[in-house]
């Protein structure tokens, strides 16, 4: 969703560009402004306009692409308390802006003062952290709504009554370099943290060299190498998490993108991209692969989809079972005692060349695929037990 729409102008060149946008958007905007760096002058602000105040001012588009991303995490009411408190507050920056999308809780916008228990809800709920509805039926809304509004600290808004929770300690978390981590997408196969001289940033696989480039710039590196890395986030086990951390401190940043790029395109949000690195660690037993050799990890993660797998299939019986099931679901289950389930399976894995894992997947190829072209090999011995 669109948060923010600014007509850019940089060498008498004007274009509106809208954010939060893409990392090839992004590029895009930067080739045809012609930016050295990631500044542009702003000519005029479409929307939203309780940020007409960039008007006429240098951006950091950088900044203002993660200022958009987190406003886009804010539902109605979230969005129009943020509004309120730039109107209200002293938050010109885009530095302050963006902190100010991490300290929500610092203030109450009160919409309609007619209904006290509503106004005492409200403010309950924005300036606590954690409050179980056990606890807030015990307490007398209606009488913590009459004293906040008639305390006179309320601040007239375009959008409310706004005010400041004063127990709300507000946090910087941004300081102008490094970004505080945020996973807009949903789809990260990895988050990890750089930290140069003191300074942190988040870099998230899959993603574009550029991104890498403007992460590493933003925390004064000018390569990786330079740079401490953790891992701040795993979509896979244990086990893929300590291999991504191996791949890392051997700054070898391309192999962790490529298999998470391969595993991102087959599914974006988190359920699917942690069943297909189970998945691809199923299909690296099945063809005898091990994390050694990252270049063949790469492409069973490319062609993951040319493989077929059931997950955890106790024997043959239930192997079979499943098979029925799935193959032919037009069969009465009043024929069962004339099946026989094990012999089945076992037929079916002879046909297809299929093998269990220690885990009790079945794995195999699909129809016309050959193992030896997918690795790149003339022959390859099948694993699996």
């Amino acid at each position: 969703m669109i948060q923010i729409e600014l007509l850019l102008q940089n060498k008498g060149r004007n274009i509106n560009v809208k954010f939060p946008c893409s990392e090839s958007e992004y590029q895009t905007v930067c080739r045809e402004l012609e930016l050295k760096d990631n500044y542009a002058f702003v000519r005029d602000v479409v929307e939203p306009k309780a940020l007409a105040f960039k008007k006429d001012t240098f951006v950091n588009l950088d900044e203002i692409n993660y200022l958009a991303k987190r406003m886009n995490s804010f539902d109605q009411k979230e969005l129009f308390s943020f509004f309120a408190a730039v109107e209200a507050g002293d938050y010109v920056s885009t530095k302050d802006l963006i902190n100010l999308t991490f300290n929500q809780t610092c203030y109450t916008l009160i919409r309609d003062v007619s209904n006290l228990k509503s106004v005492g809800r409200n403010y309950v709920l924005c300036s606590e952290v954690a409050i179980s509805a056990d606890e807030l039926e015990k307490m007398d809304l209606e009488k913590i709504g009459r004293e906040l509004l008639s305390s006179g600290k309320g601040v007239p808004t375009k959008y409310g009554l706004l005010f400041r929770n004063e127990d709300v300690a507000f946090e910087t978390l941004y300081k102008g370099k490094g970004f505080p981590a945020y996973y807009y997408t949903g789809g990260e196969v990895l988050g990890v943290e750089i930290e140069n001289g003191g300074e942190r940033d988040y870099i998230y696989f899959p993603c574009e060299e550029t991104e890498i480039d403007r992460a590493l710039q933003r925390i004064g590196a000018s390569d990786i190498s330079e740079c401490s890395k953790n891992i701040d986030f795993c979509s896979g086990d244990r086990e893929w998490e300590d291999y991504f951390n191996d791949l890392l401190q051997k700054n070898d940043i391309e192999s962790v993108n490529a298999i998470s790029s391969a595993i991102n395109r087959l599914g974006s949000n988190s359920d699917a991209i942690s069943e297909n690195l189970y998945k691809l660690s199923s299909v690296m037993e099945f063809a005898g692969v091990t994390f050694d050799d990252t270049a063949k990890v790469i492409r069973l993660a490319m062609c993951l989809e040319e493989f077929c797998y059931y997950r955890e299939m106790k024997d043959d019986e239930m192997l079979g079972r499943t098979l029925k099931e799935q193959e032919y679901c037009d069969i009465p289950d009043s024929m069962d005692k004339y099946m026989d389930y094990e012999r089945y399976a076992r037929d079916f894995l002879e046909e297809k060349g299929g093998a269990y894992t220690k885990n009790g997947d079945v794995v195999y190829l699909r129809e016309d695929q050959s193992l030896s072209e997918i690795l790149g090999e003339n022959d390859i011995k099948i694993g699996g037990i």
